[in-house]
């Protein structure tokens, strides 16, 4: 496996049924996480989303804490260094993703308030 440097597109998160009849109807407070990340003119990175809903960012925090952790159990797990290094760089892309889509969450919402 690999991380595409950028633009990356993560989409995270399930897909909720509501009911029993195996149709598409989905709880839009639930709906998958989708983020875009692509190189910002003069450096740094861009960050596209659609919302930021409480439930979302309650997923993405547990995304994010989730990896944190997994990346410290792997330490002492004994595999392979180049599949090792190959699970850890797609874990550091994910936290970045989630903390990306977080800081901006708390940018949006500091400015919704003003």
């Amino acid at each position: 496996g690999f991380v595409e440097q950028y633009p990356q597109k993560w989409i995270l998160g399930p897909k909720v049924v509501l009911n029993d009849n195996d149709d598409d109807t989905q709880d839009p407070l639930l709906d998958q996480v989708v983020i875009d990340i692509k190189e910002a003119e003069g450096g740094g990175l861009r960050l596209d989303t659609d919302e930021y809903t409480p439930k979302n960012i309650e997923y993405m925090q547990g995304v994010q804490s989730g990896m944190k952790e997994a990346a410290e159990a792997l330490k002492t797990v004994n595999i392979p260094k180049n599949e090792l290094a190959s699970i850890l760089l797609y874990n550091e892309a994910l936290i970045e993703a989630s903390t990306l889509f977080l800081e901006a969450a708390l940018y949006d919402e500091s400015h919704d308030e003003l």
